[in-house]
């Protein structure tokens, strides 16, 4: 019985489904939700498979030659018509084997990604689990009416977890990635546990793939607390499996080859070797006796002659007693046998108390907790008895070990706020330029300059400290305020770390873990746009929400975690790429009719001067200015080109040969200019910039409200339009901006280049500037540092 809280009872969800994603083995429980204060909480305790019936079915997947789904669990086993996946599980657990995302079935070359296995997965139990709450219902329920609960590993990271509900929106467990009402991840360890806290229980859940390991305190009103941050490694079960394989392969020595050990019948070795593993659950394997192995040597083309030298050779080498009795079975001593088990159960023992000494809090629980498959080995059971005696800790074992996960996962599904508080397992800072000042001195840190004010890089912005205890809805917040009009969102980068003090993101120990976006939303200045940003750790994961302080409208968020190391890699790349000095090229493209000469001057004399601007906004910045001129087509000179120099006063010695000259009718040869501005040598590795200074639009009627008499080419340039080479700027990475002077003209070609350029992420940046000259430069100088700037 559970006592289902009022929250629960009055959301729309009818029933909740745990699913125990188990390395070897998997379940699920369920309960219905009612009126009534208490539900009944059933596990699905009888799959047929393996020769009996058992308490979870093996976590294998069979796929056709087209990837979907054929069979699961023990059906799958045998489904040698199509590609069986095994232990796929475990490439989640870190990110050194997140790197491998495609899997190879286990007897034949078929492949798939770990991503569409977990989906396969979860949607067989989600099919197999409505089956059932609606065999024989005549309401019928759908995937919308149920709280889904999947159980974790503790010791995973927030890659792993964000890949599993991610597989769980694919599988249509929830609607979208951040949908915690339709889907709770729940810790293994901590869902086993639900039941059975005492004054200070230490979990050991002993699984498959992993050992997790956590303790909790009761407290007074119901609900617990968890008081260390959870631990563990690769000390599961499988890993038994993966020592009897070697020593197979150490006994044949090389005489069978890799397409006989992917074979069938050598599954099948394992799978008997498996049974004798599960069968160790009680005091009478204490027995001193071999364990029996059916294996027939001729099914890899091998006669028993052959066996028994090896056999013979094995023994001698290794000191053991192996033997292949008449029935056709391999005889393994126990204490030979034991071999395959002890490492993992000394790498139990051993990180648990390391723990314990580290860790006060632990040292002498109340109880100790066991659960888990493995849980169930007798002999792993009496080690921890003896091993442990001395804390006089009370030994827990269940009656069925393997279903504490999939029922106390339920339980969490109907009251997940039983879990009180938790510790949080890392640090999490956002990675920020900091403003120098006395309270903030940054002391031996490079500085650089923004606006005339000192900065210092990869500063830690911290959210929360490992070990922090948060409540299960605590979150934290910070509010940003947008730097550039035009700013559509704002990219952050993510780093954490196992250290309480996080100082700056170059640090060792300290690791870049995600990318954080928030969008921003529109207002008429930077105060209106200002978003406030939340962060919740308390939970099994890491939430991100945000909202637009003036209206308190939700805004789009959302947080991505890089998946493994080549990820990590790329995606700091990214970011020193983006906080190493900037390298800019700037084209200056100029009507320079008669209209022009002042604007003309302005730049040639205030070269330099643009170059002490960029320098003071940008320390370090490496910036190169070609400059474009153009008249008309009747004009005999057209374009006036001085090409990309980092020499500021070359450039204004260049430009004070050129003239204001030309121009018959109103508008002027923009198509021409644009494509002089193509021409330019632009650099791939640049931020590039064309800043556009006109008083007159572009030949064509549909570009002004000038009329056909003031355009001698009303119906545009007869070899192209403008947009054409505006869309080509924006596809080469070039920002197009445009100076407005003297009025009204240009308004019209600017909204017809907007229909080309502009996107609810960069749009055209105008500037209108009348008749004031002193603002050419300025001008320049904001629009260069808004295009470094708008990542």
């Amino acid at each position: 019985m559970v006592f289902i809280p009022s929250s629960i009872k009055s959301s729309h969800k009818k029933a909740v489904v745990a699913i125990d994603f188990g390395t070897s083995c998997s379940g699920y429980a369920s309960a219905f939700i009612t009126n009534n204060d208490n539900v009944d909480i059933y596990a699905h305790d009888s799959w047929p498979g393996g020769g009996s019936i058992n308490t979870k079915t093996v976590t294998v997947i069979s796929l056709d030659r087209q990837g979907r789904l054929a069979k699961f669990g023990y059906d799958a086993r045998e489904d040698y018509d199509n590609a069986i996946f095994s232990n796929f599980k475990m490439v989640l657990f870190d990110s050194v084997s997140r790197e491998k995302t495609m899997v190879k079935a286990d007897n034949c070359d078929q492949n798939a990604s770990i991503e569409w296995l977990v989906t396969e997965t979860l949607l067989f139990f989600k099919q197999t689990s409505l089956e059932r709450l609606n065999n024989g219902s005549f309401n019928k329920l759908n995937q919308r009416d149920v709280q889904w609960v999947i159980t974790v590993p503790a010791i995973w990271d927030d890659a792993a977890k964000q890949i599993m509900r991610q597989c769980a929106t694919n599988a249509g467990l929830c609607t979208t990635a951040g949908d915690k009402e339709s889907l709770l991840l729940a810790y293994e360890p901590e869902s086993g546990a639900m039941d059975y806290v005492g004054q200070t229980l230490l979990v050991f859940d002993i699984g498959g793939g992993t050992a997790d390991f956590t303790a909790y305190k009761q407290l007074a009103d119901g609900k617990i607390e968890s008081i260390v941050i959870p631990f563990g490694g690769k000390f599961g079960s499988t890993y038994c499996n993966q020592n009897f394989k070697t020593f197979l392969l150490d006994l044949f020595g090389g005489d069978v080859e890799q397409e006989m050990i992917d074979s069938t019948d050598f599954m099948s070795l394992m799978d008997r070797f498996e049974i004798v593993k599960k069968s160790m659950c009680d005091s009478s394997v204490n027995d001193g006796k071999p364990r029996n192995i059916a294996f027939n040597p001729r099914v890899f083309d091998k006669n028993v002659d052959w066996l028994l030298l090896k056999i013979e050779k094995y023994n001698q080498v290794n000191g053991s007693k192996i033997q292949y009795n008449r029935s056709g079975h391999l005889s393994i001593p126990l204490d030979t046998f034991m071999r395959f088990l002890n490492p993992l159960f000394d790498g139990i023992v051993e990180c648990v108390k390391y723990q314990m000494h580290l860790n006060p809090a632990i040292r002498t629980p109340n109880f100790i907790f066991m659960m888990g498959g493995f849980s169930e080995n007798y002999f792993l059971q009496e080690l921890v008895k003896k091993e442990f005696a001395y804390t006089g800790a009370t030994v827990i074992i269940p009656k069925r070990p393997s279903l504490c996960v999939a029922k106390g996962a339920c339980r969490f599904g109907l009251r997940p706020s039983v879990v009180a508080k938790r510790p949080v397992q890392k640090s999490y800072a956002v990675e920020i330029d900091c403003l120098i000042t006395a309270e903030t001195p940054h002391i031996g840190r490079k500085q650089f300059m923004i606006n005339g004010q000192s900065y210092a890089k990869n500063v830690c912005d911290v959210f929360v400290r490992a070990g922090e205890s948060l409540g299960m809805n605590e979150s934290k917040t910070k509010t940003f305020v947008p730097t550039r009009a035009d700013q559509q969102c704002v990219e952050l980068a993510i780093f954490t770390s196992h250290l309480t003090d996080m100082q700056y993101t170059t640090d060792p120990g300290i690791s870049f873990a995600a990318d954080l976006t928030l969008s921003i939303p529109p207002g008429d200045t930077p105060q209106d746009r200002k978003i406030e940003m939340t962060l919740e750790f308390g939970a099994t994961e890491v939430f991100v929400t945000a909202r637009h302080v003036k209206t308190g409208v939700k805004v789009n968020s959302s947080i991505q975690f890089a998946m493994n190391k080549e990820e990590i890699e790329r995606r700091n790349q990214i970011r020193l790429e983006k906080t190493k000095p900037p390298s800019v090229q700037l084209c200056i493209c100029m009507d320079i009719t008669g209209s022009m000469q002042p604007w003309i001057d302005e730049s040639k004399n205030k070269m330099v001067q643009l170059a002490k601007g960029l320098l003071n906004a940008h320390a370090g910045i490496e910036f190169e200015v070609s400059f474009v001129g153009y008249r008309d087509h009747t004009d005999p000179v057209r374009f006036e080109n001085i090409m990309f120099t980092s020499n500021m006063q070359v450039l204004e010695q260049n430009l004070a040969r050129i003239v204001a000259s030309g121009g018959g009718d109103v508008p002027e040869d923009v198509l021409g200019g644009f494509q002089q501005v193509l021409s330019q040598d632009w650099k791939d590795d640049h931020t590039k910039v064309c800043i556009h200074v006109a008083d007159a639009p572009c030949h064509g009627t549909k570009y002004h409200n000038l009329g056909s008499v003031s355009d001698s080419l009303p119906h545009g340039d007869t070899s192209g339009h403008p947009e054409e080479h505006i869309k080509t700027m924006k596809n080469r990475g070039i920002d197009y901006y445009f100076i407005k002077i003297y009025g009204e003209n240009t308004d019209l070609m600017i909204e017809e280049f907007r229909k080309t350029y502009d996107t609810p992420q960069k749009k055209i940046i105008v500037a209108d500037l009348g008749y004031d000259t002193t603002q050419l430069i300025p001008s320049l100088v904001s629009f260069v540092s808004n295009s470094i700037t708008k990542y």
